[in-house]
């Protein structure tokens, strides 16, 4: 997307139709690009266009009308405004020889703006089997009193009494009851039945499907009290791509969850 920016400084930028041939609807890669570089899509081009302007200004012998015609803006009176809006200084100022801003072309791999990087993919996925122990207290106590690192504690130390939890890949997630009662879940794959039956685990099931899938570190989960909720009010603009009828649910690697390099895969199901 970046090369495409560049590539059409000087062109009507499509971006909607970009996106087309990718996995992502606009809203959600407008959103993405904006929490990975910290300004907002429409900030970017703006800032690179008139970049660009400046310095063609200030080498060139092109003139400003036709500067501004060159990159997008409908009268030389507009392209003042933003042209000093943005660089504290004129275009004529500029081609005089005075000093402007010069924003660099983003170059960078997705990642967060703490410097995190997060993969994010959409898959489709076959049916999930999992052993689940719903958690006898109300979600919205355990959110309140963030009681996640109590329960897990808990929930492996059923697991250890009958395998070994390092060995298993454990999950989590919020869903609710028929009633409208929203309850939390810990569980695991690959549990026996009898061993599942011995600790009074239940068996649970996530239909086949498309999901977003984001690979993040442990302490960026750790960090907030409802990390799907986070997800989405982060990377997704339009709430219409969500599948509500299939819960949120973040799959633990096999491993030590207190290693620094220690991932968890948060999983939102799409619309297909």
């Amino acid at each position: 997307m970046l090369h495409y920016i560049e590539q059409n400084l000087k062109k009507e930028i499509d971006l909607q139709s970009f996106v087309k041939g990718t996995a992502f609807s606009y809203d959600l890669l407008s959103r993405l690009f904006s929490i990975l570089a910290g300004i907002s899509l429409k900030q970017y081009i703006r800032a690179r266009r008139l970049s660009e302007a400046a310095k063609e200004l200030n080498i060139s012998q092109v003139k400003i009308n036709q500067i501004a015609n060159f990159y997008g803006y409908d009268s030389v009176d507009s392209f003042r405004y933003a042209f000093k809006k943005y660089h504290g200084v004129t275009p004529s100022q500029v081609k005089k020889g005075a000093s402007y801003k010069y924003f660099l072309p983003l170059e960078f791999q997705t990642s967060l703006k703490d410097g995190c990087n997060i993969p994010v993919e959409v898959l489709s996925l076959p049916p999930l089997q999992v052993s689940g122990y719903r958690v006898p207290i109300v979600a919205e106590t355990i959110v309140k009193e963030n009681l996640f690192a109590q329960l897990w504690e808990e929930f492996l130390t059923k697991l250890n009494s009958v395998t070994n939890s390092n060995k298993l890949k454990l999950y989590e997630f919020f869903d609710f009851t028929m009633e409208g009662e929203k309850v939390y879940y810990l569980a695991c794959e690959g549990l026996s039945l009898a061993d599942q039956q011995k600790i009074g685990f239940a068996q649970l099931n996530f239909p086949a499907g498309k999901y977003a899938v984001f690979t993040m570190p442990a302490q960026e989960i750790q960090n907030s009290s409802e990390p799907s909720k986070y997800i989405r009010e982060t990377f997704f603009v339009d709430e219409n791509d969500i599948n509500y009828d299939v819960p949120d649910f973040f799959c633990h690697q096999i491993g030590n969850r207190q290693q620094r390099n220690y991932d968890i895969k948060a999983y939102i199901a799409l619309k297909n």
